[in-house]
């Protein structure tokens, strides 16, 4: 029998588990941060008059 390469085909299992996972947390983070940014557009488009009226009156932008 040979178990060296069932000991390698188990490392190149927990591997590609590993990756897998990792690959889930990113496009989670992915996902999260794509909403943020699409929440960030929704709420700059609603304070844009505000931001410009601020800029015209010289006030510091505070909104981002």
């Amino acid at each position: 029998m040979d178990h060296g390469n069932k000991k390698n085909n188990l490392t190149k299992f927990k591997i590609n588990k590993l990756n897998s996972i990792k690959q889930f947390f990113f496009i989670l983070e992915f996902n999260v941060r794509l909403n943020d940014f699409f929440l960030n557009l929704k709420i700059g488009y609603y304070e844009k008059d505000n931001i410009i009226n601020n800029l015209l009156n010289g006030n510091p932008i505070m909104s981002f």
